[in-house]
């Protein structure tokens, strides 16, 4: 499937939303990872393969996944905006450049 030069273009505006994205999934995780969890006064059956962690384990280890998932969308956002940056610089029309710049690298309408 070929891309459009609008398209080409719009992948940064695409990816930096998805890392704003993930950026927020981690900011919630953080927060469910500090709040407290009620304490259980029923019965408890021990036994089987129950995880003894605590709760907020579970999300440091997400945080740091979701961390790792997004260095490496940053490093590919870096990569593509260079390429991009690249190939708008080598427009001979001033105006175009600056209107591209504009528009697709600093994100004004």
């Amino acid at each position: 499937m070929t891309k459009t030069t609008k398209e080409y273009l719009k992948q940064i505006e695409n990816m930096n939303r998805y890392i704003e994205q993930l950026l927020s999934e981690v900011e919630e995780l953080r927060a469910l990872s500090q709040s407290l969890s009620g304490t259980q006064f029923g019965e408890r059956i021990t036994g089987g393969n129950k995880n003894n962690e605590a709760a907020f384990v579970n999300y440091i280890l997400k945080i740091n996944e979701l961390e790792t998932k997004i260095n490496q969308e940053i490093d590919k956002f870096i990569d593509l905006k260079t390429t991009i940056i690249k190939a708008i610089d080598e427009l001979e029309n001033l105006e175009e450049r600056m209107v591209l710049r504009a528009r697709y690298i600093s994100g004004k309408s």
